[in-house]
């Protein structure tokens, strides 16, 4: 129990708001782009563009019959695989 309470001191407190920061930034920044993305695919999916439309279609259908815990394992196993840089500690570098 003490190692509990020793986490939570003042010296570790800095350390946990930059994390808690992070997390927020990350987060916002993610609903932000997932909004953006959504709207441009949503828009051209209306539009009914010959090429484009059944390309978006097949993608969103994709994407929503994937289990997000897929998804999270493809993230975090597969794209450093696929070059788009190193997960050190759990966390992806941006190199």
């Amino acid at each position: 129990m003490k190692d509990f309470i020793d986490a939570y001191s003042w010296i570790n407190m800095r350390y946990l708001l930059q994390g808690l920061w992070i997390t927020v930034v990350v987060s916002l920044a993610s609903i932000a782009g997932s909004y953006v993305i959504g709207t441009i695919l949503g828009i051209i999916r209306y539009v009914n563009i010959k090429i484009l439309s059944p390309i978006v279609g097949f993608i969103i259908d994709v994407i929503r019959n994937l289990p997000l815990l897929l998804i999270i394992f493809f993230t975090y196993f597969g794209l450093p695989n696929l070059g788009s840089g190193q997960v050190v500690c759990g966390q992806p570098s941006l190199r």
